[in-house]
C-alpha cells in the first residue's frame, strides 16, 4: 500500500516537471517575470553611429555640390587659442552610406603652429575628408567661421552627413561644433558666400557631438530648412520661374528649388 502510495506521488511529482519544462520552452526558455538576456545587458554602448533627433525625409533635391560652413563651437573660450576640431566629415546617401566618391574642393586654410616649439603642424581641411580617423581638422585661430566645399560628381539626394570625433576629443570636447549650416547647389564655385548656394540644414545650439574619440555621429537633414513648398496653382503656373542663378526657365522640369513670385519653391 505505502509503496503505491509513493510510486503515485512520484509519478505526480515527474507529470508537474514534465508540464513546467514544456511551459518554459514554449515562452522561449524564459519565465514571464524574467527579462531575455539579450535584452537585459546594457543597452547604451553601441558602435554605430549616434544620431540625432529629426525626422527622415525622402524629397530632399539632388545636388551635385555642398558645403558646410561652421559657426560656433562648444565653448571657444575654453583654452588660450579658440579652436575647432573633428576628424571626418562625411555626406550621407539614402541608405546613410558614406558617398565614397566625395571630392572636397576648397575649405578654411589654417597654418597651426606648435606654440611651445617651432614645428608646423599639418592638421589642415584635406584632413578632415582622407578618411583616416588619426588625422583631424584642427583650427587654433577660430573666428567664427570655418567652411568645406565638396563635390559628389553627380547630382545626389543626400539624407543626412556624419561627423567623427578626433583623437583627443574626450579631453577638449569644447572643440566640438555646435552649429553649422549645409548648403546645396548644381552649380560650381569657389565662393562661399555665392547666392546659388541654398541652405538644406542648419543647427544651433547642437550639442549632440559628445566627449569622446573617433566617434561617428549622424546627422539627417529634414526637408525644405529654409524653403517655403507651395504647389504649383493657378495662381503660379503663369507666373515667370527662375532658376537660383536669376536665369528665366520655362517650367520645373527637374527636381530643385525655384523662384516664383519672389518666393522659394521646391518641386
Amino acid at each position: 500500500m505505502y509503496r503505491h502510495f509513493y510510486t503515485s506521488r512520484l509519478l505526480f511529482a515527474t507529470m508537474c516537471f514534465i508540464s513546467s519544462c514544456l511551459s518554459l520552452n514554449a515562452q522561449g526558455g524564459q519565465p514571464d517575470s524574467q527579462q531575455p538576456l539579450s535584452e537585459a545587458t546594457d543597452s547604451n554602448f553601441s558602435s554605430t553611429p549616434q544620431e540625432s533627433s529629426a525626422t527622415r525625409d525622402s524629397n530632399i533635391p539632388a545636388y551635385r555640390y555642398y558645403m558646410v560652413k561652421i559657426t560656433d563651437v562648444r565653448d571657444p573660450y575654453a583654452e588660450i587659442f579658440p579652436t575647432i576640431q573633428f576628424a571626418e566629415f562625411d555626406l550621407l546617401d539614402g541608405n546613410l552610406h558614406e558617398l565614397e566618391d566625395l571630392n572636397v574642393y576648397k575649405g578654411t586654410t589654417v597654418e597651426n603652429y606648435n606654440p611651445w616649439g617651432d614645428q608646423n603642424i599639418d592638421e589642415n581641411w584635406p584632413k578632415a575628408f582622407d578618411n583616416n580617423l588619426a588625422t583631424k581638422y584642427c583650427n587654433i585661430e577660430f573666428n567664427g567661421l570655418v567652411y568645406f566645399m565638396m563635390d559628389a560628381k553627380r547630382e545626389i539626394e543626400i539624407r543626412g552627413y556624419r561627423i567623427y570625433t578626433a583623437d583627443d576629443t574626450q579631453k577638449y570636447p569644447n572643440r566640438n561644433p555646435k552649429s553649422w549650416k549645409v548648403y546645396g547647389s548644381n552649380d560650381y564655385t569657389q565662393n562661399p558666400d555665392d547666392a546659388i548656394w541654398e541652405i538644406i540644414d542648419e543647427r544651433r545650439n547642437d550639442y549632440t557631438i559628445g566627449a569622446t574619440n573617433f566617434t561617428p555621429y549622424d546627422f539627417i537633414i529634414k526637408q525644405g530648412v529654409g524653403v517655403e513648398h507651395i504647389e504649383q496653382d493657378e495662381n503660379t503656373s503663369n507666373s515667370p520661374i527662375y532658376d537660383l542663378s536669376g536665369r528665366r526657365v520655362f517650367g520645373m522640369n527637374r527636381k530643385g528649388i525655384y523662384i516664383v513670385n519672389g518666393k522659394k519653391v521646391l518641386k
